[in-house]
C-alpha cells in the first residue's frame, strides 16, 4: 500500500527507518515478497533508503543482515553508521546526497542510543539541502528498558541542522 501511495504521489524517495522485517530470521517466501515489492518501487523510479532496526540486525555470529543483502543486490540503499573507539562516525556509508536532498542514517544503537546521540548535532553540518535524519530509536517511550530510548531534549539541538527526523523502533501509532 505504501509503494502504491508513493507512486500515486510521484514520490522520488521511500525511507525505512528500521525493522523492515519483524524477525531476524525470515523465510524464503517473505524475502521473495519483499524483493518483488522493491523491484516494483525501483521500476517506478522510487529510490529506497533503509537503516537497520533491532529486528533487522544480523545475529552476532552472522556477518551481514538481510538489509545488506538487499543493498548489495541493488534493491535498497542501506545507510550505516560506524562506532570507532567509542565514537559515532558518519561517513559516505551514512550519508546520501543529491542536488535536492541529504539523508543521514543511524541504525539501532540499543542501550547506548542516548550516549551516542548526545552531541550528534555537532557531527552534522548545516546544509541548504532538505536534510532527513533516519534514526531507529524511541523518544520517551522505553525509558529504563535499555532498548534505544532517547529524550526529546537530546534531539532538540538537531533543529539547527536537520529538517526532519524519520524515526523507527515503535511499532504502534
Amino acid at each position: 500500500d505504501i509503494i502504491e501511495k508513493a507512486i500515486e504521489n510521484n514520490c522520488k524517495y521511500l525511507i525505512i527507518s528500521g525493522d523492515l522485517f519483524h524477525l531476524k530470521v525470515i523465510n524464503s517466501k517473505t524475502l521473495l515478497n519483499v524483493i518483488n515489492l522493491l523491484e516494483y518501487a525501483n521500476k517506478n523510479e522510487i529510490k529506497i533508503f533503509a537503516i537497520e532496526g533491532n529486528h533487522d540486525k544480523a545475529f552476532y555470529v552472522d556477518e551481514n543482515s538481510w538489509l545488506h543483502f538487499l543493498h548489495k543486490k541493488g534493491y535498497i540503499t542501506l545507510l550505516t553508521h560506524k562506532i570507532v573507539d567509542g565514537n559515532l562516525i558518519l561517513d559516505n556509508d551514512s550519508i546520501y546526497e543529491d542536488d535536492n536532498i541529504r539523508i543521514i542514517g543511524i541504525g539501532y544503537l540499543g542501550s547506548t542510543t542516548s550516549i551516542y546521540l548526545k552531541d550528534i548535532h555537532k557531527k552534522i553540518s548545516k546544509s541548504d539541502k532538505f536534510t532527513i535524519l533516519m534514526l531507529h530509536a524511541a523518544i520517551n517511550r522505553l525509558c529504563g528498558e535499555d532498548m534505544g530510548d532517547v529524550n526529546v531534549e537530546t534531539l532538540a539541538p538537531l533543529k539547527k541542522v536537520v529538517d526532519y527526523v524519520a524515526m523507527g523502533h515503535i511499532h504502534t501509532k
